[in-house]
């Protein structure tokens, strides 16, 4: 997430986009009920239609309850990624976009992009009672999205710029985040809603920059988005530090917190010139690639 954490979930707008990073999720089928589930980090195993819970496969395993009506028989699935082993890049939307997808062409059922995001979504809400679906749509359109929850509505920027992505160090339970945040919302309506009416403001001028190449005015909203979110409560004296270090690098137009804050990633625009920045980079970019079905 490049602009609007939280406001989306309000009616407002935000800035999204894929990495160049890849799930794979490979589906076949089985002649009994048994559903296995194989990653790097763990294995699974368990029989429709129950399918009993499992932390590290909460996503995938929703995905399948909700489908379990149309699904022949049992499967293994097996789940391969390049992601880093990082929090905070979408890897959770990322898998469950790609399990719905190889799904939908095993049961050779008609979908779209659209249908597959609006079930994506629905899944999302299933394991986390909440959610935009903007990491969803990054992950099935690719790109650089502005990007609408209510009503849903996506479209691409123009141009896309370059990203300098750090781990922040630490884990942000994104569930949590957004609980916390909406419960101060309730106390505190008027002032909360007020970020998050300069959140879509400033979305909608990054947009016109994006539009335009202008990554110097780009990065100075996001600049300011950093701001705001501190004014949520969603970053801290350490975090603020790593930013402002980014922001500081002669390279970097603009750097902030991504996504629910309290920590995960931080990203800025452009790329660092400077030899000596102390801290370690992910190698990201932004890709044009969704999801892809072979």
């Amino acid at each position: 997430m490049l602009l609007g954490e939280h406001a989306v979930l309000h009616g407002c707008h935000c800035l999204v986009c894929a990495i160049d990073r890849r799930i794979t999720v490979t589906l076949r089928p089985r002649p009994d009920a048994i559903v296995t589930i194989t990653a790097g980090f763990g294995r699974y195993e368990g029989r429709l239609p129950e399918l009993p819970d499992d932390e590290c496969f909460r996503f995938v395993l929703a995905a399948l309850r909700r489908h379990s009506d149309v699904l022949p028989s049992g499967c293994d699935l097996v789940i391969e990624s390049d992601f880093p082993n990082v929090s905070g890049l979408g890897s959770s939307a990322a898998v469950t976009v790609a399990a719905i997808a190889a799904a939908f062409v095993w049961c050779d059922l008609s979908w779209s992009a659209d249908v597959l995001h609006a079930a994506s979504l629905a899944v999302i809400r299933d394991v986390q009672g909440t959610g935009a679906g903007a990491d969803a749509a990054a992950s099935t359109f690719g790109g650089l999205l502005e990007y609408c929850a209510d009503p849903i509505s996506q479209r691409q920027v123009k141009h896309i710029p370059p990203i300098e992505v750090l781990y922040s160090g630490r884990k942000a339970h994104t569930a949590e985040v957004v609980a916390e945040l909406e419960a101060r919302r309730r106390e505190n309506p008027h002032q909360i809603d007020a970020i998050f009416h300069a959140m879509n403001e400033g979305c909608g001028l990054a947009v016109n920059a994006g539009a335009a190449g202008d990554w110097q005015k780009f990065g100075e909203i996001i600049n300011r988005n950093h701001e705001l979110m501190t004014e949520l409560g969603l970053s801290d004296t350490n975090l603020d530090s790593l930013v402002h270090d980014l922001q500081a690098d002669p390279g970097i137009s603009g750097a902030k917190l991504s996504g629910a804050g309290k920590g995960d990633c931080i990203v800025g625009i452009g790329h660092v010139e400077n030899a000596g920045f102390a801290h370690e980079r992910l190698g990201l970019q932004i890709t044009r690639r969704g999801v892809e079905v072979a």
